[in-house]
């Protein structure tokens, strides 16, 4: 009797549990990106690869790059693949062409080709029947999901935060996992209400949740290394950035002398490696220009050593020929943050070789103190008389001395 009982019940649990599955399914296959739920439940399988194939095509004809992906993501083996037979190494590969392709259509994330495309990353191996979702004698069942949104969420969400007051933002807010943690805590809120964040509330999650702002400089950096970058990305990050680390200063300006300076240097540590790294890359002249806003704002709320000042000048001239004059703003802030007015030989150079530099420090002076950099380059150069050329140096100094560039 206990034996049959047994038997009964194993047999209710799976019958309940194929059915929690089958919902389960078919709640999966109806997320969409472009569709309603009803609609998508109702989409099979080759549907949805014709709709990303024409996608695809569409941005190939926009950018030929787009053809470096003909034979994996867009390919018609990526029907049959599955993220649970690949080895670890071949899901990291998997990751990598995801997150380049991610890259690349960001700066057309607006455009219908891009959702077509990125619509099949979301929903491939999503099944809702066996019937509707079976390709040849390849069976998808619950375990092939890889969908992008669930397992490159990180790269998913930057690609489209810089988009965050259009539509479809909000569209990809109703389909990622219900529960967000870390980077994306603050989202959780605007999940659950259907609504979009505002740029203070991202600005301030980078300022205070570490993982968000080391996540938002990493994600930028790797498309900027990949020399994928766009203006609303590098336009966003930028000011993101220079708000959030406005921020930080502040608030480590709290507390005893000794707790300021740990607060300050620690703000630094997190600050100083991805504008390093930024301003390294000759190849994006927005990006060096991002970087010299939020090394302004550095340099206008800090109280840093000379040493450490006079070697950030140093960064912001070096291969600053396409933008000298955002980087010459950034020289006049922390010139004028320093005790000494020496200038080294490398920003002196660079400095005299602006084309039109007198011109450029008397813009700036309408609205910022120059006199500190004027001043250390007056000296630098009466330093370096007795060589060829004196005559340029000497006219440069009396054309900077008419220019009453140096009254408080």
């Amino acid at each position: 009797m206990a034996t049959s009982l047994a038997a009964q019940l194993t047999q209710i649990r799976a019958h309940s549990t194929n059915a929690l599955d089958t919902k389960a399914q078919k709640k999966a296959h109806s997320t969409s990106l472009l569709f309603d739920s009803h609609y998508a439940a109702a989409q099979d399988y080759n549907t949805l690869y014709q709709l990303c194939q024409e996608g695809w095509h569409e941005l190939c004809r926009l950018d030929s790059r787009f053809l470096g992906f003909a034979d994996n993501l867009f390919s018609e083996q990526s029907k049959l693949e599955e993220r649970t037979q690949m080895t670890a190494a071949q899901n990291q590969n998997l990751d990598v062409v995801l997150e380049d392709f991610m890259g690349l259509v960001g700066a057309r994330l607006l455009l219908k080709p891009a959702l077509k495309a990125i619509e099949w990353l979301i929903r491939r191996f999503r099944s809702a029947t066996a019937k509707n979702l079976s390709y040849g004698d390849a069976l998808l069942t619950p375990s092939s999901i890889y969908s992008i949104h669930e397992h490159n969420t990180t790269c998913l969400i930057l690609t489209f935060l810089p988009y965050h007051t259009s539509p479809v933002f909000l569209s990809l807010l109703t389909i990622l996992p219900e529960r967000r943690h870390g980077a994306f805590k603050f989202l959780q809120p605007y999940i659950q209400s259907s609504s979009i964040p505002s740029r203070h509330a991202i600005a301030y999650t980078a300022a205070n949740n570490q993982d968000f702002f080391k996540a938002l400089n990493t994600y930028t950096l790797r498309v900027c290394r990949c020399e994928q970058q766009y203006p609303a990305l590098l336009s966003f990050w930028s000011s993101i950035t220079s708000e959030a680390v406005s921020v930080m200063l502040d608030h480590s300006r709290l507390g005893r002398p000794e707790l300021q300076k740990e607060n300050q240097e620690d703000v630094l540590r997190r600050v100083m490696p991805p504008l390093a790294e930024g301003l390294a890359m000759h190849h994006s002249p927005d990006l060096r220009v991002g970087c010299y806003m939020i090394l302004t704002v550095l340099g206008s709320k800090t109280n840093l050593s000379d040493e450490l000042l006079a070697a950030m000048m140093e960064m912001v001239v070096h291969c600053w020929k396409l933008v000298t004059h955002a980087g010459l703003l950034c020289l006049v802030i922390m010139a004028q943050q320093r005790h000494s007015m020496t200038l080294s030989r490398k920003v002196i150079k660079s400095l005299l070789a602006i084309e039109h530099l007198i011109d450029d420090l008397e813009l700036l002076n309408d609205r910022y103190k120059v006199e500190k950099l004027v001043l250390g380059l007056i000296l630098g150069i009466l330093k370096r008389l007795g060589r060829p050329g004196d005559f340029h140096r000497i006219r440069t100094i009396r054309r900077l001395l008419e220019a009453n560039l140096m009254q408080p």
